[in-house]
């Protein structure tokens, strides 16, 4: 059984199995069990009224074992019910979706699937509703990320700028890990992506998860940073954000290991955080806005750190490496990846004067073991820098910019 759920106004679904032990998938019967919210403050109960039966006809036959994907649904703009779903196609886990228009009195699949070997999928609505991001944790050691037309209708195959990103285990060597918190939140009027994934490190031979809260935009990725207690050995986590009444607030949900095979739940506000997230989505504001005019915006003048001579696109950048830089690291204007450095270095208005044999920096990128911000760069990528050599050296080698 994985319960997977979605709320209306005061209505909570939630999407249940019943389940033989035959793959046969028209064994496997799927329920969905509607609640109300009553009360209020600390007294609010749900009260649940109705049980159904969903109706699997329309599931191709070569799919089996149909479930939930777990965590949570969607209501989309339109009033369309969307569930995440999982099944078995050629001895593979895949991924498709379910929903339910308002005007409509049966669930529909998703014409196609997509994630072959990913299992566990979370769905988010993306770009006002023009279609849905599904992520998934896969047998390949990382987390995929897939989108689709509006309401899941298809998928698409091909992953997202972020799909890979977070790996499963410390050694990304394969196998699955556990289901995050996925949301979507606007700030500064950008709709922005949060999440919940363990960082695990190696204590005694053992991995152990201390949870992390990140932030994207589907192309940058910033690590807000850990909100598990400390010595918390976290696993799957959910989100929960509320925008509404005297003001917003973050809340994390998530397991702990508390024995070899048991586990507790831990809650957790995240006030802090969420500060974080706002003042980072405000410099990556000011920052576009300043590139892609060449003028002052706020605080920050492109133009007189040396940042820019005329107009510069910021869609796809990612990282901006300028006149920061401090204790061997060249700073990221975006606060997501800095750059490390290596020898003689000496900063200066908009960038770094490196010295001697040796010296330079690298931007590690696909170097960060067990999650690597910008994976796509292992596949595609443009870099674009400004370098001035003081002097040629006498010997045959020559400086030069290079990519490993």
């Amino acid at each position: 059984m994985r319960p997977t759920t979605l709320v209306v106004g005061d209505d909570v679904y939630m999407l249940l199995g019943n389940y033989s032990g035959v793959a046969d998938a028209s064994k496997w019967k799927l329920l969905l069990v509607k609640g109300s919210v009553s009360g209020s403050g600390e007294t609010k109960k749900i009260a649940w009224s109705e049980t159904r039966a969903v109706e699997t006809a329309g599931l191709p036959k070569y799919l089996t074992r149909l479930v939930g994907g777990g965590g949570s649904g969607l209501v989309l703009s339109d009033g369309t019910l969307v569930f995440p779903m999982q099944a078995i196609k050629n001895g593979k886990n895949i991924l498709l979706a379910m929903r339910l228009r308002q005007s409509e009195t049966q669930w529909k699949f998703s014409s196609g699937t997509t994630g072959e070997g990913c299992r566990d999928p979370s769905i988010v609505e993306w770009k006002d509703g023009q279609k849905l991001l599904a992520m998934a944790s896969c047998e390949g050691g990382s987390y995929e990320v897939y989108d689709s037309t509006a309401a899941g209708t298809a998928w698409y195959t091909t992953g997202e700028p972020i799909t890979r990103v977070w790996g499963n285990s410390l050694s990304r060597q394969g196998g699955y890990g556990v289901q995050g918190g996925f949301i979507t939140a606007s700030f500064e009027n950008k709709k922005l992506m949060l999440l919940t994934m363990p960082v695990y490190s190696a204590d005694a031979g053992e991995e152990k998860g201390e949870l992390h809260l990140w932030l994207t935009d589907n192309a940058r990725v910033h690590d807000v940073g850990p909100v598990s207690a400390a010595g918390d050995d976290a696993a799957a986590s959910s989100l929960l954000y509320n925008s509404g009444g005297s003001g917003d607030e973050l809340i994390a949900l998530y397991e702990k290991k508390t024995g070899d095979d048991s586990y507790g739940l831990a809650y957790v506000r995240l006030a802090t955080q969420l500060e974080q997230v706002k003042e980072v989505v405000r410099s990556w504001t000011a920052l576009d806005a300043a590139l892609q005019s060449c003028k002052a915006s706020g605080n920050l003048d492109p133009q007189e750190k040396g940042m820019c001579k005329g107009p510069l696109p910021t869609k796809g950048l990612v990282g901006f490496l300028s006149g920061k830089s401090t204790g061997g690291k060249w700073k990221d204007e975006y606060l997501c990846v800095d750059a490390t450095v290596h020898g003689a270095a000496t900063k200066f208005t908009n960038g770094v004067t490196f010295s001697g044999a040796g010296a330079g920096a690298e931007w590690p990128v696909g170097n960060l073991g067990q999650n690597q911000p910008y994976y796509f760069a292992n596949n595609k990528f443009a870099l674009a820098a400004t370098v001035t050599i003081h002097a040629v050296p006498e010997e045959d080698a020559a400086p030069s910019l290079c990519c490993g």
